[in-house]
């Protein structure tokens, strides 16, 4: 049986903007599900909800997507020197999605975050961000492609030699694209960093404790021409299909 892997999504009433009529709803980039289905997962789109919902989901998955995006921020605040944290920007889903994290980090669950749900993973674990990184680090490069899509790499990111994202892609180097005007800054514990851009901004970290845990600031699912970081999605359901198999062997055991 596939792996069932979880995906967070955004709701537009967070940001007060409605896409849909004046209803709120929830919203995701298909490009998620695409990646996790065409590596061999059932994907599970979760919704922001209490709290006390989050056991049964965890029970319930193999594995777990945090996603990114889903809030717009208005020009005069893109024009502050540093945006509003990620609490800030997304109340209820920061809420959900820290208790989501803690509850998977728990289970020694395979997690992937991309984007914000990297940055997510990090907060969660202790470390903190950059909450401007053109104005907090020197000379560094542009980090926000806006209008160029998303499969078109727009800077090289370094793979850091014996981490788990380096073996895995099992290239040195590797162009990518970018969306973010926020970074890490320090690592959260039991995290290691594991892929830098070119001016030294954190491109990806690694959980030291759990079997996969992983944090990517570029967007792989968006780069569907390029093979070789399908085998981050591979390995995510590879890692969810062991943790499923486990899991039953447990219950079976009971």
């Amino acid at each position: 049986m596939r792996p069932l892997i979880g995906v967070t999504c955004a709701a537009d009433n967070e940001n007060n903007r409605s896409l849909l009529l004046q209803n709120p709803i929830f919203f995701l980039n298909q490009s998620y599900i695409s990646a996790l289905s065409r590596a061999g997962a059932v994907p599970l789109i979760i919704p922001i909800l209490d709290l006390s919902e989050i056991s049964g989901y965890v029970e319930l998955l193999d594995g777990l997507l945090i996603t990114g995006g889903g809030n717009v921020l208005p020009p005069e605040v893109l024009r502050e020197p540093k945006l509003p944290d990620l609490q800030s920007q997304q109340p209820r889903r920061y809420v959900f999605e820290q208790g989501l994290i803690r509850a998977a980090l728990d289970r020694d669950m395979p997690v992937l975050g991309i984007c914000r749900g990297h940055q997510m993973i990090n907060e969660v674990s202790g470390g903190s961000l950059y909450l401007r990184i053109s104005m907090e680090l020197p000379s560094v490069i542009n980090h926000q492609q806006g209008e160029i899509p998303g499969h078109i790499p727009t800077h090289k990111i370094k793979l850091l030699p014996g981490t788990k994202l380096q073996r895995l892609l099992g290239v040195d180097k590797i162009a990518t694209n970018s969306f973010h005007l926020q970074a890490v800054k320090e690592v959260g514990d039991g995290f290691v960093v594991s892929a830098q851009s070119e001016d030294g901004v954190v491109e990806a970290i690694e959980s030291t404790m759990h079997r996969f845990v992983m944090g990517l600031q570029f967007h792989p699912e968006l780069h569907h021409d390029q093979p070789v970081l399908a085998n981050i999605f591979n390995a995510l359901v590879d890692e969810a299909q062991n943790y499923r198999q486990i899991k039953c062997g447990m219950v079976s055991n009971l």
